[in-house]
């Protein structure tokens, strides 16, 4: 619930500060002082800093979400399925070097 207040707070920030930072930012530097111009940009890094980091939260509850669900149901990635299968057949390899009368599984 956390992140999804940031979330909010981040872009009611982007909506107000990017109507009022365009008005200001349409009409040139030349059009208000460097105390107004230094303000706008510091306003804009910290919007553009925030936005940032949120992205990369979201990031990560979407991916831990996401391993959460695959967990629950008992389902995996299909880089885990393929690096199982791999080491199977490694597995297979090796015992069958070891012992040539040992069938692979693949062959049964």
């Amino acid at each position: 619930m956390r992140l999804w207040r940031r979330c909010l707070e981040v872009g009611l920030g982007a909506a107000v500060l990017g109507k009022e930072a365009a008005e200001e930012l349409l009409r040139g530097p030349e059009s208000h002082g460097p105390e107004r111009s230094a303000e706008l940009q510091r306003r804009l890094t910290t919007l553009l800093t925030d936005s940032r980091h949120l992205g990369a939260d979201l990031l990560q509850a979407t991916r831990g979400e996401l391993e959460r669900l695959l967990r629950r149901n008992g389902w995996v990635r299909r880089e885990e399925l393929e690096s199982l299968a791999a080491r199977v057949a490694e597995l297979e390899r090796q015992a069958a070097a070891a012992d040539p009368g040992c069938v692979a599984a693949a062959d049964l």
